[in-house]
């Protein structure tokens, strides 16, 4: 869990405990610098924890999806191509609708699994506190910043990195059925709907199509139970849509 919540909230540990799932929370970059605007309050410093993901060595893979998707199939086969091929180190899904070759320069850390490594690790701490990271788009701008080329910085070979087609992080706002047409992939293809951006699915209801709507409707079903889990007072639609962020209270975190 890339989240202050989870060291503080010893009553969300234990919920995620009794749905037998084992928390681990994972500690913060601090003192990062960079150049351009930096967005000021935790949004900005939890951009940076996800990079922690690295340093994260004793898993022999470790697979980070964000908070705002809906997994839809099983993604075990991601974890054992790279666990059975050693010269691979991440595997990267594309941004947008792009192509899966795309995905070598142009990810999105929203699905991202990677070998952690404590020496990458070290080097990647040293790039952030000397200033050549950007500020603005944090995790996503250093992990391409750091992570894309060959070169001065860690850098990645092409060989090195398992490249995913985008229906493994299909982003909701391209048209979950017009991207898999224009990517010559299938319904069996889709494995991840991805809420990303501003938009989510509790503040999002034109449907744009079946799939997205089916996908909402996944997600909005398992928001609702974590609600109950955690005491939240139940929210309607329009309540949702007002608050753009569920109707939770400071005092739940």
């Amino acid at each position: 869990m890339l989240s202050p919540t989870c060291w503080r909230n010893l009553t969300f540990r234990t919920l995620l405990e009794q749905q037998s799932i084992t928390p681990i929370c994972v500690p913060r970059i601090n003192n990062v610098t960079c150049r351009g605007a930096r967005q000021r309050g935790s949004f900005f410093d939890e951009h940076w924890t996800k990079l922690n993901l690295h340093n994260l060595t004793g898993l022999r893979v470790a697979f980070y999806l964000d908070s705002d998707l809906v997994v839809q199939r099983n993604l075990d086969s991601v974890v054992s191509t790279l666990l059975n091929r050693p010269s691979l180190m991440e595997a990267r899904t594309p941004q947008g609708c792009l192509g899966n070759d795309a995905a070598y320069t142009w990810f999105n850390t929203g699905v991202w699994a990677v070998k952690p490594n404590a020496h990458e690790m070290s080097g990647l701490i040293a790039w952030l506190k000397n200033g050549s990271s950007v500020c603005y788009d944090g995790d996503q701008s250093a992990a391409m910043g750091y992570w894309k080329s060959p070169g001065g910085k860690g850098g990645r070979l092409r060989s090195q990195v398992l490249l995913l087609h985008v229906g493994y992080n299909m982003k909701a706002d391209q048209g979950p059925q017009a991207c898999l047409s224009k990517r010559n992939l299938n319904a069996s293809d889709l494995h991840v709907v991805h809420f990303s951006g501003k938009q989510k699915p509790f503040s999002m209801f034109k449907n744009k199509d079946d799939t997205w709507k089916a996908a909402r409707e996944s997600y909005m079903r398992h928001f609702k139970k974590w609600e109950v889990l955690l005491g939240v007072p139940s929210c309607t639609e329009k309540q949702l849509l007002k608050t753009n962020m569920g109707c939770y209270t400071t005092s739940q975190d």
